[in-house]
């Protein structure tokens, strides 16, 4: 598999996203990620960890964590399309002006530094689904009509910081993420205060 180029922003976002779909286009199968990365699950799987979770809302708290560079931040609207695919997963780009790069740099200041830096390349974009392992030209039969849709936008004016757990019971492992269940611990507005 070719790596995706890391030289943001040296290269547009849609040259990005070109190189995207043509490494799909080289796919002969999609990637069954869930199956193969038990590292990546290791924390779903691990019964043992107990922990407490509360959710923020005390503006003095989302202070000290440095979430009030949010504040600084308008809203700012995106465009989302045309389909593409990464070898494990269905996407709809997102296009933006650079405010969601900001917008990642922002909240890196709120990580705690004992926490992985986010220092990886930003490619943006929303997962439509999961491939699992299959042959990948059907797929992208199905695709291909779908990379010539018009975008639509969207205005990002809030970012919610969430927590995922397992719910009870036996799971395969390519399906926990359906059997998963989302908390919001803090929804944030930009350039307001915590809701």
């Amino acid at each position: 598999m070719q790596p995706i180029d890391t030289t943001l922003p040296g290269k547009s976002l849609g040259a990005q996203f070109d190189a995207v779909w043509q490494r799909f286009e080289r796919l002969s199968h999609t990637e069954d990620t869930m199956r193969k990365s038990t590292a990546r699950l290791r924390r779903w799987l691990t019964p043992v960890n107990v922990s407490f979770v509360i959710p923020i809302d005390d503006t003095a708290v989302f202070d000290y964590l440095g979430y009030q560079y949010l504040g600084l931040m308008q809203p700012f609207s995106v465009q989302i399309g045309p389909i593409n695919a990464f070898p494990n997963v269905p996407i709809a780009e997102v296009h933006d002006n650079g405010s969601l790069r900001m917008l990642r740099g922002v909240i890196a200041q709120a990580i705690p530094p004992v926490l992985t830096p986010l220092n990886y390349p930003l490619i943006p974009h929303i997962t439509l689904g999961y491939f699992g392992k299959q042959p990948a030209a059907p797929v992208r039969n199905a695709l291909r009509p779908l990379r010539g849709l018009a975008p639509m936008t969207f205005t990002i004016d809030r970012v919610q910081l969430t927590l995922y757990s397992l719910k009870a019971g036996r799971h395969e492992r390519s399906a926990v993420l359906l059997h998963s269940t989302e908390e919001v611990l803090a929804s944030m507005p930009l350039g307001g205060t915590p809701d």
